[in-house]
């Protein structure tokens, strides 16, 4: 858990997935609508891309 509520595996995962953010949904799977995935990328193009810096 980060500041902010922003998600991140801080070193948990491989080195490849430590700056990943991570976005989670409430929903079982076959209740995932298309909307859904939209309001998935109109949260990515929000965060801060700092990269730990």
């Amino acid at each position: 858990m980060r500041w902010g509520g922003g998600c991140r595996s801080s070193g948990f995962l491989p080195v490849q997935s430590v700056y990943a953010d991570f976005y989670i949904r409430d929903e079982f799977w076959p209740d995932f609508e298309a909307r859904h995935f939209d309001e998935a990328l109109s949260w990515f193009k929000r965060q801060d891309r700092t990269f730990g810096g």
